[in-house]
């Protein structure tokens, strides 16, 4: 299947009204299934139950077919859809979950130094390298607490969800195959993650912001808020109370 019907038909699948449709057929056909067995009745010569008519066969094998549609939606592609991951990481607790199989796509600086990646030691964990200084434009990938800044902005790209190039589908093909190595596809930034340590060290936990561009192209070097917070330890319940406001992004959303 050429990539662009491939994205096509997951986008489809995707759609809230298709996965209505196939949830609606897979309780149809348990409703039938349950239905013709309840008004089976023995016939004589006939060991057990009926034989079921044409009319009934293909209703049966449109409902089992509905089954299967609805079920491989989320076999094949789940990791195409958030909600789905998000659900299957904060309900799921098994042992070895197949959802913490999937490694989202880094965020890395201009220099290809890693801002965030995927935890190798725990599962469905990110870990931001720049800590405090990057958190309101990094942002965070929480079970609990959902997304915030670019984790939030280009979910689509870090999931994997919307390839752009021909790399990036070859990626989405593996995944479909392979889900135990699925992973996400990378964000490159033109932030300078050294400079934004320094920005956030000067400002020493001052209320205030720092921006930096560079003149010659417009490209963002740095984006610093504080105070801050650690994007990996978030007591939501104390930092929503503190008065210094430690959440609130002062370099975007300030005077």
């Amino acid at each position: 299947m050429p990539p662009d019907r491939l994205q096509q038909a997951l986008e489809i699948a995707a759609r809230p009204e298709v996965v209505a449709w196939l949830r609606l057929g897979f309780l149809v056909g348990l409703a039938l299934c349950a239905v013709f067995a309840l008004v089976s009745k023995r016939r004589p010569g006939k060991p057990t139950g009926v034989l079921p008519g044409r009319g009934t066969t293909a209703v049966l094998c449109l409902s089992v077919a509905s089954i299967l549609a609805y079920q491989s939606t989320w076999q094949l592609a789940g990791f195409t859809r958030p909600r789905f991951l998000h659900f299957m990481r904060h309900f799921d607790r098994r042992p070895r979950r197949a959802a913490d199989a999937f490694r989202r796509g880094r965020i890395l600086d201009r220099n290809g130094l890693v801002i965030a990646t995927d935890s190798d030691d725990v599962p469905a964990t990110r870990l931001y390298t720049m800590g405090a200084a990057g958190a309101h434009l990094v942002g965070y990938d929480s079970p609990i607490y959902g997304k915030t800044g670019l984790e939030n902005t280009f979910d689509s790209l870090l999931s994997g969800r919307e390839p752009a190039s021909r790399e990036q589908f070859s990626r989405l093909y593996r995944n479909l195959v392979d889900h135990d190595n699925a992973s996400g596809f990378d964000l490159r930034l033109t932030l300078d993650s050294r400079l934004q340590q320094v920005a956030y060290a000067v400002l020493n936990e001052r209320a205030g912001a720092c921006i930096i561009l560079d003149p010659r192209n417009g490209a963002v070097l740095t984006v610093v808020s504080s105070p801050s917070f650690d994007p990996e330890e978030l007591a939501m319940e104390s930092l929503r109370t503190r008065v210094d406001a430690p959440l609130f992004n002062r370099a975007l959303k300030g005077r």
